[in-house]
């Protein structure tokens, strides 16, 4: 997807790449406080070359277009909530679960803690400048227990029953798992008794529908999830470290952003990606035409990866740095023997 940038009047503006707010940007080692959100402590986990870049190097993704339809229904369910909320009241769905001593948890500070652009659930790490925030779908009451249940509204259109043991088995949904247990983190450090078990509240469309007739329906359903919270902190610890580093990241290589800007500079620069083999596949085939030696190596344009496999290469010969200006008359090949320099390269 390609995006382009407008501001509020939805007019075209020029597009940096790179964040305006100083705010957004991590200064290694500073003191002043910094705000880390759920969502990036998330990217932190995922890729944390992509996290650096972006918290302190200030560079941007590109935008995506917003969820309206989970949005909504996120929104109506709160509505619903709230009004059992204010009457203290079990939800519709909670008999069918066995959960009728539940009610939605009253507090003076809910509407802050679901606002994840402005406030969420906050706390300062320890005793470092860092602030961990994170905006919760919903928190309900245990009146047994007295203890806050989690709460995560999912919305998705799936042709087959939700159920909890493939609904928390799907390798894409290990990261609402980490949702929960960040949220659950939150709320015991700001003094709350937790309990155990948090809900994913999963809506799942009806796709076998004949029409749609200006509705689409639901199923609505309840996954229970067993929280685990005791990896968290080790892991914000290395983020921190990170953080206050002064060393890019390793690539995380089945990260797509990463392999996006990585073949998008080599592409843009007239570099020829460097394969064995490929390598392997020209060597003792090409001769030169001047003095016919076939000790022939392929020249690479541009910048090299930095990559062990390109250095050695490199050092051995087996490819020659053709530098970074490269043209439609740029040669391919160059002799070792004579050091004639031949052929053209191939831009396709």
């Amino acid at each position: 997807m390609i995006s382009l940038k407008r501001n509020n009047k939805g007019e075209l503006v020029p597009a940096t790449g790179l964040r305006t707010r100083a705010s957004s940007i991590y200064i290694p080692n500073q003191t002043d406080p910094f705000k880390i959100s759920r969502s990036k402590f998330s990217d932190f986990l995922t890729c944390q070359r992509c996290f650096y870049l972006d918290r302190v190097k200030g560079l941007a993704s590109p935008s995506m277009p917003g969820w309206t339809l989970n949005e909504t229904t996120d929104l109506l369910l709160k509505k619903e909530f709230d009004a059992c909320r204010a009457n203290q009241t079990p939800h519709r769905i909670f008999s069918r679960f066995g959960l009728d001593h539940v009610v939605p948890f009253q507090h003076e500070d809910m509407d802050k803690w679901r606002n994840s652009l402005q406030h969420g659930l906050q706390i300062q790490f320890k005793d470092t400048n860092i602030i961990l925030q994170g905006g919760v779908d919903d928190i309900w009451l245990d009146k047994n227990t007295s203890k806050l249940i989690v709460v995560d509204y999912k919305s998705q259109a799936n042709s087959r029953q939700v159920n909890t043991e493939d609904y928390l088995s799907n390798v894409f949904h290990q990261g609402y798992k980490v949702q929960m247990d960040f949220y659950a983190y939150l709320l015991t450090e700001m003094g709350f008794e937790v309990f155990p078990t948090s809900y994913f509240y999963v809506c799942n469309a009806d796709r076998s529908a004949d029409s749609f007739d200006s509705k689409m329906k639901f199923y609505e359903t309840l996954v229970p999830y067993e929280l685990d919270t005791g990896w968290i902190e080790e892991k914000v610890i290395e983020m921190i470290s990170l953080l206050n580093s002064e060393e890019l990241p390793e690539i995380n290589d089945s990260c797509e952003n990463c392999a996006y800007a990585h073949q998008r500079f080599n592409k843009e620069n007239g570099v020829q990606e460097i394969v064995t083999e490929n390598f392997k596949q020209h060597q003792g085939k090409r001769k030169c035409p001047k003095c016919g030696s076939d000790q022939v190596t392929l020249i690479t344009y541009g910048y090299p990866d930095g990559s062990p496999e390109v250095m050695e290469k490199i050092k051995n010969e087996e490819v020659e740095l053709g530098g970074c200006c490269v043209d439609d008359n740029s040669p391919k090949w160059k002799c070792q023997d004579c050091e004639e320099r031949f052929g053209k390269i191939n831009w396709a």
